[in-house]
């Protein structure tokens, strides 16, 4: 397991970026959810909004804990942070694990292996382009 304070100061402000834009959209919730109309007070209505605001930021679904309770006549929608589970996932930034069959390499040659991952990952993302190389016209 390898780990690196770059990445995980990285991944740190992209998921704070997250987090706002997560709350932007419970904020939007609650005040449907004040609206009092019927299909909004159901919490499996609510809940599978949250979800997919979730998936759509590539966030797990349980740093948050929500309800949504009838409260004097009116239905409320709760959010609380779920600071276990957010530790939990913040414990993990900047960390890889690296798994090989190269029994008999050294863990420098394996990190520097892992290092270079990159260029496969870029001739990867190239094969996926639509025109990657122009070879038009062709003349024999």
């Amino acid at each position: 397991m390898t780990h690196n304070p770059r990445t995980a100061a990285k991944q740190r402000y992209s998921i704070d970026k997250k987090l706002l834009r997560l709350q932007q959209v419970v904020i939007d919730l609650r005040n449907k959810v004040k609206t009092q109309k019927p299909h909004w007070t159901n919490a499996k209505w609510a809940e599978s909004h949250y979800h997919d605001a979730c998936e759509h930021l590539h966030l797990p679904k349980d740093l948050k804990q929500l309800s949504v309770e009838k409260h004097k006549g009116k239905w409320r929608l709760r959010f609380r942070k779920n600071y276990y589970q957010f530790g939990k996932h913040i414990k993990r930034f900047g960390k890889n694990i690296i798994v090989t069959d190269h029994l008999n390499w050294s863990t420098d040659e394996m990190v520097r292996a892992s290092l270079d991952r990159y260029t496969v990952e870029k001739a990867f993302r190239q094969s996926k382009y639509d025109d990657p190389a122009s070879v038009m016209p062709i003349r024999h």
